[in-house]
């Protein structure tokens, strides 16, 4: 023990002159750098100045000296006229050196880099003259550290002294705090012969350590399993002082809004998330009311309930629990607006079904009028059962109904059945169907890569214009089957790319009347897509056309 104290004061007063001789030195080196570009600029413009009013041939003058500073005239073109260093007719052109472009452009110009003539570091400052050519001053880092270490013998005698010094002190110091303590029971402190200095310290931790230890032992069996319950919960819990202040944070909480919980404690609870709907719930409980809000973080949403904890009349604190209402937000939301949506798909067809079969039972529709109005009837009906076959398909894969088992499928035979299917829907607009491609084993659920594959080119064909092009491709890599379907048709705008998977969204709503389209492909290809764990991506540009990629997952062999 007492080796160990004298020789942690012994290095701690090393590690302390040593610390401060390099402070020194690196404050010394940056003071003497400075001083050393501060002459360099004042020669390199004392220098131009002379040069400007008696000629380049004053530098012909200087002597050629070690020590000096570096003097070199550079042309225009980056030729080396004069160097009081090296022979210039040996040297490069220096026309792409950072300070001759900088001086040539702005007049002056530095920089610091490793010299290619003398292999050292330098600092460089370059003077744009009157006539056009360019003077620079360097000097080299080197005589700034031997003027520091010039002062190097300084601090050795320093060190010297002061470690002789330390080692005196430490030692003597070791001798007076070791000797009294060297033989104390702190397990029972009673029980030591100790100096009248220390009794009262002894009774003191004798004490304490009786109540300390009863204190801690019923703390730590407490906080351990308050600990477990809060930081198990999925929901978020914190614990606030009557002051809005942290007092305890759960791991949940951390999750939730991407912190440390631990960092937070002993903070404002408006530093955790600036947001009104958690001042309202805070301010109504500091007030002694319960209260309740919605909040989002992200892209999530959370509800917040705060609780005044009372003693008496008196607020001793809140108690704020965070739950997640995202999937219940969701799914209201989508619920409203599939109702709605469903709603007003319905309503269209319904009330030309009905005006048409009210003016035929009223009579008022010629006799050679009736079979019009009737396939009138026909197709609207037909619309309505295919939109009601397509919705009650989406609902099957929402809720994952499908019996059907995967089973290995050729890609490009499916492609090359579509194509054959939609061939005359395309000929009535002169569309083009091409494919390409060869076979393609997925493990998939054949009727859903059907309808995959049949909306896609429907889409494609719907959309597209007269005399267009349809291309269906099929390729495979190691990781992807890829089903390329592209089209040159009106393409989507960069607004509309993020919603055309939604539920009856339409980039045309006119045009996709027109051609029948219920509105609900695209969202049927993104499910029956995620069925089968592949990706879905979009390209298009208007009046260019678009692009659906929808990648398959290798089938592991």
């Amino acid at each position: 023990m007492r080796q160990k104290i004298f020789r942690n004061m012994v290095f701690l007063a090393v590690l302390s002159v040593l610390i401060m001789a390099i402070l020194i030195t690196f404050v010394q080196y940056e003071q003497f750098y400075r001083e050393m570009r501060s002459a360099v600029k004042n020669s390199a413009v004392s220098l131009s100045d002379l040069v400007n009013n008696q000629g380049a041939g004053l530098l012909n003058l200087i002597q050629k000296s070690p020590e000096a500073n570096r003097i070199t005239l550079v042309d225009v073109d980056g030729t080396v006229l004069f160097d009081n260093k090296s022979d210039p007719a040996k040297m490069e052109n220096h026309l792409d050196r950072p300070e001759i472009q900088a001086a040539l452009k702005n007049g002056q110009g530095e920089n610091e880099r490793l010299s290619e003539t003398i292999s050292e570091i330098t600092y460089y400052y370059a003077v744009k003259l009157d006539d056009g050519k360019i003077l620079r001053i360097s000097r080299t880092r080197k005589s700034v550290w031997a003027t520091v270490f010039s002062t190097i013998p300084y601090f050795v005698l320093i060190i010297v002294i002061i470690l002789v010094l330390a080692i005196f002190l430490a030692r003597k110091l070791t001798k007076n705090i070791i000797d009294p303590l060297n033989n104390l029971n702190l397990d029972d402190p009673l029980s030591n012969d100790h100096y009248d200095e220390i009794s009262p310290l002894i009774s003191r931790i004798y004490n304490q350590q009786q109540e300390i230890q009863s204190y801690v032992s019923e703390v730590r069996e407490k906080q351990e399993e308050f600990n477990s319950v809060v930081n198990n919960m999925r929901e978020g819990l914190i614990i606030l002082n009557a002051n809005a202040t942290i007092m305890t944070v759960n791991r949940s909480v951390g999750e939730i809004f991407d912190i440390e919980p631990e960092s937070y404690i002993g903070k404002k609870i408006y530093t955790l998330h600036r947001s009104s709907a958690l001042q309202s719930v805070i301010e109504k409980a500091m007030k002694g009311v319960s209260a309740e809000e919605v909040i989002e973080v992200g892209k999530r949403h959370y509800q917040l309930f705060a609780d005044p904890v009372k003693d008496g009349a008196q607020l001793k604190g809140i108690i704020l629990l965070i739950l997640d209402v995202t999937e219940k937000k969701e799914a209201e939301s989508n619920r409203r607006e599939f109702t709605a949506n469903v709603s007003h798909e319905l309503k269209t067809p319904l009330t030309s079904i009905r005006g048409y079969a009210e003016i035929i039972r009223d009579g008022i529709v010629k006799p050679q009028d009736i079979p019009e109005f009737s396939d009138r009837i026909y197709k609207e009906a037909s619309r309505m059962l295919e939109m009601v076959n397509d919705i009650m398909s989406l609902s099957h894969l929402d809720e994952g109904l499908t019996e059907e088992k995967f089973e290995e499928t050729d890609l490009f035979s499916i492609v090359t059945e579509v194509a054959e299917k939609l061939k005359p829907v395309a000929a009535k607009k002169d569309i083009q169907i091409l494919t390409e491609g060869e076979t393609s084993i997925i493990s998939g659920i054949p009727r859903l890569v059907f309808e995959i594959v049949y909306n896609l080119v429907d889409n494609a064909i719907k959309y597209n214009r007269e005399k267009g092009t349809v291309r269906i491709s099929v390729k495979t890599d190691r990781q992807f089957v890829m089903l390329r379907v592209s089209d040159t048709g009106i393409g989507i705008s960069k607004e509309d790319q993020a919603r055309v998977f939604e539920r009856f969204y339409r980039v045309d709503r006119s045009h996709n009347r027109d051609s029948g389209g219920t509105g609900l492909g695209l969202s049927i290809v993104k499910h029956a897509a995620m069925v089968h764990h592949a990706k879905v991506e979009l390209s298009s540009q208007i009046n260019v056309g678009t692009t659906i990629t929808v990648s398959f997952p290798v089938r592991q062999s």
